[in-house]
């Protein structure tokens, strides 16, 4: 969801009944990727503080930026899903700290292979 008013105060009654619920986990995005804010860090302070499930953090977030989160905290689970449709060897690339390709949206649901198998594994020489 966009920004709104009350947006801050919104998500933590919600995350605080979830909590009282015994809710596993709340997965959320940062939707940077689509050109909205980001999540701001002293909002993700709070909402570790309301919710004690799992925090699951989808986002475009670097990944210094990730492993910071999950250093301190703030979320348990860092969650990638645009950067695996782009690069299948994920893992690997994040582990060498190689270089991500960026995936084609226009090729999105699109009933062919183009833009789902057809990139390339990143060759480390």
């Amino acid at each position: 969801m966009g920004l709104y008013d009350n947006v801050e105060e919104t998500y933590l009654y919600v995350t605080d009944h979830l909590s009282r619920r015994g809710l596993a986990y709340v997965h959320f995005m940062d939707q940077t990727s689509r050109g909205s804010s980001s999540i701001p860090l002293d909002f993700l302070h709070k909402l570790r503080n309301h919710f004690l499930g799992t925090l699951v953090l989808a986002s475009s977030k670097t990944q210094d930026r990730v492993e910071q989160f999950l250093n301190d905290g703030l979320i348990d689970i860092a969650a990638f899903g645009e950067p695996f449709i782009a690069n299948l060897d994920l893992v690997e690339r994040l582990r060498n700290g190689c270089p991500l390709l960026k995936p084609d949206r226009a090729l999105y649901c699109d009933r062919g292979a183009q833009g789902y198998t057809d990139y390339s594994a990143y060759s480390i020489n």
